[in-house]
């Protein structure tokens, strides 16, 4: 598996989170998963699930795709959250140059 990126767009309220499995040592398969986010405080964030897509196939979110996460450290390189489920993540800033 490659690097796991995430995308945030504060001002629309989403997130991308985007990685690649590689198989077999030659096919490489794009999975992305798309959210909205709902700021409830300045650590609260309630996240619903909408869309998932594996390779050149997606499909919609069920509804109870639903969660919150709770960030707990922040500075400029990194993030320490937990979500409602116990899970912890930690997140590093990468710099992305986008070709346009």
């Amino acid at each position: 598996m490659g690097p796991i990126l995430q995308i945030l767009d504060p001002a629309q309220g989403t997130a991308i989170n985007a990685e690649t499995l590689e198989l077999l040592g030659r096919f490489r398969i794009p999975r992305s998963v798309r959210a909205d986010l709902d700021p409830r405080s300045d650590q609260l964030t309630a996240v619903r699930f909408r869309r998932f897509e594996v390779g050149p196939l997606g499909f919609p979110a069920p509804e109870k795709f639903v969660g919150s996460l709770d960030v707990t450290y922040l500075d400029e390189d990194f993030r320490l959250t937990r979500g409602d489920r116990g899970n912890l993540l930690v997140l590093t800033r990468a710099v992305v140059a986008l070709r346009v």
